[in-house]
Parts: structure tokens; sequence; C-alpha cells
């Protein structure tokens, strides 16, 4: 016995507000790369690599100093 043919498609791409951003506040959709933290804080990607590289710097300069 054949099965019917699927007459409809299913939608692959579920796009969702994840919530806001911890460093720019912006809303943050899960098309976009992100992170959530332990704290369940989510923020994007970007912003956390900027906030590491600034801190990063800081820690560098003081070891200068």
């Amino acid at each position: 016995m054949r099965k019917p043919k699927k007459t409809w498609k299913k939608n692959t791409r579920i796009i969702r507000d994840v919530g806001l951003c911890k460093y720019c506040n912006k809303m943050i959709v899960s098309d976009e790369p992100f992170v959530i933290f332990a704290t369940k804080e989510p923020a994007h990607y970007l912003c956390m690599k900027k906030d590491d590289e600034n801190r990063q710097l800081e820690i560098e300069s003081k070891k200068e100093n």
C-alpha cells in the first residue's frame, strides 16, 4: 500500500523573541547569534565579545601599571 503524498510543508524556521540584550538592551531574535548566561540573561554574541575584549584590555593595562 502506498503512502499518501504530503500536501503541506512544515515551517522549518521559527523565529522567536529571546529577550533584551544584557549589554545593549535591544531585542534579541532567535535567528541572530546570541548566548544565554547562567543567570538566564541573553546577550548578542558580538556585544559579549566586545565587552570581553574591553575587559581584557583593562586587565592588561592594570598589569602594566
